[in-house]
Formats: structure tokens, C-alpha cells, sequence
């Protein structure tokens, strides 16, 4: 019961999201409002979670909705293997987070707001949580995310022909059916900068920009006649009160999204050609220190030691070159800051670019025009005029 609760929320939320929008969308959620409010319109599911019949008529005929409510997690780890099957199993650790969260809050609120006196244990409460999410978000990698959504995708659309035999059974014939999914997505790329229309700005939020491969992915393997639409519930990992709503019917998939002025952004980030589950780094350790200051103040202090990869800076070339590409052929993209700094170092610098002569290699180097120290310099003064000290080592 827990579970269908959760999921009757997040399709709740969507809806009050969605009738702030305009065209389609809006009219989608009008129908899906009126039928949750109408409880004869809303038949028993499972398979799919929700089947709502809509008051609406089209062509002389209501229409029965069929939506699959799944979540996607950007924090996730590789399951152990099961026996027989050696395909790769992901499970979320974001929800773990949140959970975690919630329990810290339960345990002191009530405590903290009591009495001025800090509760027992909470600075060390506080310092283990905020250790294990630094800890955590390093597996927030772009292509762990894209294994978990192709992994929650797949999973649901290998069930959609008994979804729709399942609703053709409470039609009969009497009703149009519409078949769709409710994604519901937990993300974390705030660190990201989006580069479009010739401008680039830091993300506002840590909620999913639409990535070209996500929409290619979708457009290859997602059935426009068996899957008539996807609602996109986008969030963050931890619960920020930050969310959106994006409706978008799966034919035309491309085109539907740039009606609503979604962009769509090539991904070129220093961690774009990792596997999925390998970090971007060689180890990485947080300590956390929370301490108090004074009556009305604590502190708290993070460190985080890491050591690097041996290419890690060949991953930043790599993808600044992909980013000048992009930028050279107006397509919009999305970096890392690493990667943002070095193609700044690099613009309109380079003569050609050498592809490593070592069999097997990707890499590619630049043979810049001016490789001065007096000109590297002035364009990482450039970079921190623009961007701060938002420089990755």
C-alpha cells in the first residue's frame, strides 16, 4: 500500500504541475484531474499502476489511460550478478539517501525545536550523514544515469503488450486507449553548465536536461503505437521542493519536446566515455567536522581527498573537443566544469588536433597556436572573471 500511495502522489504533484502549463499538456492533465476526481473513473490497476477513464469524448468515445509510474535514480550502484542471468542489474541508492534524511530529521526536529540545548549525538549524526552523501554523489556520473534510465526503460517496455491487453480487457471496445508512462526522475546535475543558443549558464538546479541520447534512445526503441506518452516527473535526489513537469506524446518524440521549447543537449562532460559504474576518479574519501561555534551558530567543514585518474586530463581534452565541435556546428551541449575551463584555455587556439598513435587509444591532443604561460594565464583569468573559482584540479 505504501507503494501505490507514493506513486497516486507523484501522479498527483505531475497533475497540479501540469495544469499550470499551456496547450496539450495542459488539456492531458484537465482529463487526467477529471478522471481522479470522478472515483467511478478510476479502475483498478496494476499493470499498469493506473487506469482512469476520461470524462472527455473523442471521436464518440471516452478514452481509458493506462500509466506506468516508474522512478529513475541518478545515485545508483551495479546489483550483484544473478544467477543465470548476466545481464547488468542496477539498484538506486538515492532513495537510501532520502531515507536517511528523513530518519536524521524525525530523530532530532522535535528535540532541536524543545530546547536551545543541542541534542546528544546530532553534530556526529550530522557529520556521518553529510559524509556518506559526499561519499555517494560520486557515483552521480552522466553515464550511470544513462544505464539506470535504460535499465527502468527497458524493464517496463519489455511489459507493455500486458499493459494494453490488460486495458483492452476493461474497454471491450467501448473506449479509445491511451497507453503511457509516468518517469518519475531523481537527479543530480546542478554541477553541469548548458551551453545553447550561443550562450552558456551554470544549471539552475540539479533537475535532468534532456540529453540527445536519452531522446535518440527513445526514439529508437520506444513504440509511438503501444506507448502513446511519457510524463517526465523531474526532481532531485534529495527532496528541495524543485520539481517540473514535462508531458510529451512519443510520436514525433523530437519534435514535441522543441515545441515546448525544451532544449536538447549533446552531452560532452570529462566523464562522457566512462562505463557504467566506473568512477571519475582513483579513490575518493569525505570527512566531515560539524562543530558549534556559539549560541546561535555551528559550522560545518568538509574535505574531500581524491586521487585522480591517470587521464584525467586526456578526458578534458576529449571533451573540450567535443565541445568546440558542438560549438562550431551550433548544436546546444552540456559540460563539466573541468571541461568548460579547459575548452576556454583552447578556443580558436587550435591548429589541428593528433589522435594517439597507440593502438586502441581515443585521446586526442591539441596543437595549439600559443601555448604561452602569458596567454594560458590571461584566459584562466578569463574563466574566473566569468565563472569564479568554479575551476575542477
Amino acid at each position: 500500500m505504501e507503494k501505490k500511495s507514493k506513486e497516486l502522489d507523484c501522479l498527483r504533484q505531475a497533475v497540479t504541475l501540469g495544469l499550470r502549463k499551456r496547450g496539450r499538456t495542459k488539456t492531458f492533465f484537465k482529463a487526467v484531474e477529471a478522471g481522479l476526481k470522478d472515483k467511478e473513473s478510476i479502475l483498478d490497476g496494476e499493470r499498469p499502476d493506473f487506469v482512469i477513464l476520461t470524462p472527455q469524448e473523442q471521436n464518440g468515445k471516452r478514452t481509458l489511460l493506462g500509466i506506468e509510474h516508474f522512478r529513475v535514480d541518478h545515485l545508483v550502484t551495479q546489483k550483484q550478478y544473478k544467477k543465470g542471468n548476466d545481464s547488468k542489474q542496477v539498484a538506486s541508492i538515492g532513495i537510501v539517501e532520502q531515507k536517511n534524511v528523513n530518519a536524521f530529521y524525525d530523530k532530532y526536529h522535535e528535540k532541536v525545536m524543545a530546547s536551545p540545548e543541542i541534542p546528544d549525538g546530532l553534530f556526529d549524526g550530522m557529520a556521518k550523514l553529510l559524509e556518506n552523501m559526499a561519499n555517494n554523489i560520486q557515483r552521480a556520473t552522466y553515464r550511470n544515469f544513462m544505464e539506470s534510465f535504460v535499465y527502468s526503460m527497458e524493464r517496463h517496455l519489455s511489459n507493455v503488450d500486458d499493459y494494453l491487453q490488460e486495458l483492452n480487457k476493461k474497454s471491450t471496445g467501448k473506449y479509445n486507449i491511451q497507453m503511457g508512462f509516468l518517469v518519475e526522475v531523481h537527479s543530480d546535475f546542478g554541477h553541469l553548465y548548458l551551453s545553447h543558443d550561443g550562450k552558456t549558464e551554470k544549471a539552475k538546479n540539479g533537475l535532468m536536461p534532456f540529453f540527445e541520447e536519452i531522446v535518440q534512445w527513445i526514439e529508437e526503441n520506444c513504440d509511438a503505437r503501444k506507448v502513446n506518452f511519457i510524463v517526465f516527473y523531474l526532481s532531485e535526489t534529495l527532496e528541495k521542493g524543485i520539481h517540473e513537469v514535462v508531458y510529451v506524446p512519443t510520436k514525433n518524440f523530437r519534435a514535441n519536446l522543441q515545441r515546448q521549447r525544451q532544449k536538447i543537449f549533446s552531452y560532452v562532460g570529462d566523464d562522457m566515455d566512462l562505463e557504467p559504474f566506473e568512477l571519475n576518479h582513483k579513490e575518493s574519501v569525505a570527512h566531515v567536522v560539524c562543530r558549534e561555534e556559539d549560541e546561535e551558530k555551528f559550522s560545518v567543514e568538509l574535505s574531500v581527498k581524491e586521487t585522480p585518474r591517470d587521464d584525467k586530463m586526456k578526458r578534458f581534452l576529449l571533451s573540450s573537443k567535443c565541445a568546440l565541435e558542438c560549438e562550431e556546428t551550433s548544436k546546444d551541449y552540456a559540460l563539466t566544469g573541468g571541461t568548460l575551463f579547459t575548452m576556454t584555455l583552447l578556443r580558436d587556439n587550435v591548429k589541428r588536433w593528433r589522435k594517439s598513435c597507440i593502438e586502441g587509444e581515443k585521446w586526442f591532443y591539441p596543437i595549439v597556436i600559443d601555448g604561452s604561460p602569458t596567454f594560458l594565464k590571461k584566459r584562466a583569468e578569463e574563466y574566473m572573471m566569468r565563472w569564479g573559482d568554479e575551476v575542477e584540479e
